[in-house]
């Protein structure tokens, strides 16, 4: 059979990879230009999932395995707990994720053309391309992400975007621009968590530029995340030409909105995070994300699925958003694989039976955690969960 994926990002790559290694022939058409670019920071990794998808072993990842959450627990202003917990889990960056699954497929993919249209001809699909051209395939995968324009066509009763009433605020930082004295503190195998009341931190290793992970090469990420309402997020995410947004890329910040943001980086917060973050924002390597969810009512109908944040959109507060979507896309593969001659609508529905009831409870895990860190609850006794189990979610 032949599909056609819209979107060649994460999800769309680990769509064409397991459609390849079920036999299947894949077009991918991407509305972007040239290479994809990390627009983020680091990315929580479960290795063998990876290898599952890909095929291939999980050392042709660039990665850093993560063996220990340093939690520091802050309950009252100037008390804090701090305590060790084992981990499992791999960190990376989004362009490393990337690059790996494109290296991992051999899909005809062009580029700076997108699926604007598509059209259910009974046997096959028709999909309208912005170049004004068609493709037929037997089916359809949106890989279209979060602001997907397709997705009603699976989902029309799928809710309107939820702003959660947090941003996220990232930093990077190269090895090199690390003083001495702290870089055993920031380059080690923990990811370094900090909570206290009005934010939560975060801080671990992932690898440098091109995938090195050798040391002195290494990048240094952190995030911080900030309840703010949807009045003061307007207000300070504005662009230059005065425009609402919801994401502010590094160095596009309107002067003294970054500084206001991060103006609690006191010395009580943890050295490693206070100290990447301050780095970020001195260096314009800051980012701002406000974070929204929607959970869908399915996301698959007909000839046409949904993969990764084009169906499903959890808070970056799980770090499961790219577990999630590898894991739709094994969910599609096993669905081929257990086809037995069945046509691509009962396929599909196969892959949704699947996956559905696992996507709605990663965006309600997801929503249940916004809603305690704008109630703070955390105590010494009980830790943030946060990000470091997110691996075992659905």
């Amino acid at each position: 059979m032949k599909f056609i994926i819209a979107g060649a990002s994460i999800s769309g790559m680990a769509a064409s990879c397991v459609l390849g290694a079920a036999g299947h022939r894949v077009r991918a058409y991407e509305l972007l230009e040239g290479r994809l670019e990390d627009r983020g920071a680091g990315l929580v990794v479960d290795e063998s999932l990876i290898a599952s998808v890909t095929g291939r072993p999980a050392s042709a990842l660039g990665a850093m395995n993560v063996r220990a959450r340093r939690v520091m627990v802050e309950t009252i202003p100037g008390t804090t707990s701090i305590q060790e917990h084992p981990a499992g889990f791999g960190s990376t960056t989004w362009s490393c994720l990337h690059q790996h699954l494109v290296r991992s497929q051999d899909a005809t993919v062009t580029s700076g053309v997108a699926v604007v249209g598509v059209e259910d001809l009974g046997d096959r699909v028709q999909v309208r391309l912005s170049d004004g051209s068609t493709d037929t395939a037997d089916g359809v995968i949106l890989a279209d992400g979060y602001g997907s324009r397709l997705r009603s066509l699976v989902d029309p009763q799928a809710e309107t975007p939820q702003f959660e009433g947090i941003v996220l605020l990232r930093a990077v930082m190269p090895e090199d621009a690390c003083p001495p004295e702290l870089r055993n503190a920031v380059f080690d195998d923990r990811m370094h968590l900090h909570n206290r009341p009005g934010a939560y931190g975060l801080m671990y290793t992932t690898p440098g530029t091109g995938g090195t992970v050798a040391p002195g090469l290494r990048s240094a990420n952190a995030g911080i995340y900030l309840p703010l309402t949807r009045d003061v997020v307007e207000t300070l995410f504005m662009s230059a030409s005065g425009t609402p947004r919801n994401t502010v890329a590094a160095g596009s910040w309107l002067p003294g909105t970054a500084e206001s943001l991060v103006a609690d980086l006191d010395e009580r917060w943890d050295v490693t995070i206070r100290h990447v973050m301050r780095w970020g924002l001195q260096n314009e390597s800051l980012m701002g994300s406000a974070i929204f969810t929607f959970r869908p009512s399915r996301i698959a109908h007909g000839r046409i699925a949904l993969i990764g944040d084009s169906g499903h959109a959890t808070s970056p507060i799980t770090g499961a958003g790219s577990s999630a979507a590898l894991k739709d896309a094994l969910a599609l593969g096993n669905a081929l694989r257990d086809s037995s001659g069945r046509d691509v609508d009962s396929i599909f529905a196969a892959y949704n039976d699947d996956r559905l009831d696992a996507v709605q409870s990663l965006v309600d895990i997801g929503r249940a955690w916004s809603r305690d860190f704008l109630i703070p609850s955390v105590t010494p006794e009980n830790p943030p969960i946060v990000l470091a189990s997110a691996v075992r979610q659905p």
